[in-house]
């Protein structure tokens, strides 16, 4: 079940109480790409921003850390 959820170009990303972090095609009802473990626990929070001009998604779950990821990579961010 998805704890946190937000938009990001028409895909919201979702978190889910296993740690997952997944992107959906909300048209089709299907997940876009490869889930990607994002935390130990679980995903509680997702917002997406624009930082310098870059569409990132921000995580944070139970081990009370935030990650920024790569929307388009998949990935944490440097």
């Amino acid at each position: 079940m998805p704890y946190g959820t937000a938009w990001a170009d028409g895909s919201p990303p979702a978190g889910d109480g296993d740690g997952t972090l997944r992107v959906w095609d909300p048209l089709k009802r299907k997940q876009i790409g490869m889930a990607k473990k994002a935390r130990k626990g679980g995903v509680y929070s997702v917002a997406v921003v624009v930082l310098e001009r870059k569409t990132v998604v921000i995580s944070a779950g139970k081990e009370k850390k935030i990650k920024l990821w790569n929307l388009k990579a998949g990935s944490p961010t440097s």
